[in-house]
C-alpha cells in the first residue's frame, strides 16, 4: 500500500496508478483525497460507477472537479451511476445536494443512466462499510466513516467484483426503488 503527504503528491500519485493499470492499494485518510479518488474514478470508467454513501459527503462529492468528472462521464453513452444512501434524505436534501442538483440540471444531456436509492435493513446503519466501484475493477472502501478513512485499488477485479455483487443485492432487494424525481435514463 502507498501513501503519499500532500494533496499535490496524492493526486500525481492516484493518477499514476490509474494510467499504469497498478494493482497496488492506496491508503486514503482525508475527505481531499477521497474527492480525487472519486474524481478519478469518474474520470476513467468505462461503463459503470456503483456509490455506497452515508449521504454523499459535500466534502467529498461536492467539489467542481468531482461534479465536473461525474458530469462528464454521464455524457458518454451506455454509461451508468447508481448511488446507494444509507441515511434517508428529503426532497429538500436532494435539490440542494451539488452533485445531484447537477445532474438534474443537465438532465437533457446526459446519455447515461442515473440512479439513487436509499437502502434499508442493515446497510441503512452504521454497521456496514460505504464503498465505491468502478467498471467491476477498481474500488475505494472506507474503514472508518468518521475519519473518512478507506483502502482503493484501480485495478483489483476481484474485490471489486464482491463489492459490485453485494451492491447490487442490496440496490435491488434492500433498498426503497420508489422513484425519485431526479432519475433519469
Amino acid at each position: 500500500m502507498v501513501t503519499a503527504s500532500t494533496h499535490k503528491e496524492y493526486r500525481e500519485l492516484v493518477e499514476k496508478l490509474v494510467k499504469n493499470n497498478s494493482e497496488t492499494r492506496i491508503s486514503n485518510g482525508q475527505s481531499a483525497h477521497a474527492a480525487i479518488l472519486i474524481e478519478n474514478m469518474f474520470r476513467h470508467a468505462n461503463s459503470d460507477i456503483r456509490i455506497y454513501s452515508g449521504d454523499l459527503n459535500n466534502e467529498v462529492y461536492n467539489g467542481k472537479t468531482v461534479i465536473q468528472a461525474a458530469i462528464k462521464f454521464l455524457k458518454k453513452s451506455g454509461t451508468s451511476l447508481k448511488i446507494l444512501l444509507q441515511n434517508k434524505r428529503d426532497a429538500q436534501w436532494f435539490n440542494s445536494h451539488e452533485l445531484i442538483k447537477a445532474i438534474a440540471e443537465q438532465k437533457a444531456e446526459l446519455m447515461g443512466s442515473f440512479d439513487i436509492r436509499i437502502a434499508e435493513g442493515v446497510y441503512a446503519t452504521n454497521e456496514a462499510h460505504h464503498f465505491a466501484v468502478m467498471d467491476d475493477k477498481g474500488f475505494r472502501y472506507e474503514i472508518d466513516h468518521a475519519n473518512c478513512k478507506a483502502i482503493a485499488s484501480f485495478n483489483e477485479p476481484g474485490s471489486a467484483k464482491k463489492m459490485v455483487e453485494v451492491f447490487d443485492f442490496v440496490f435491488e432487494k434492500q433498498s426503497d426503488n420508489t422513484p425519485i424525481d431526479l432519475k433519469i435514463h
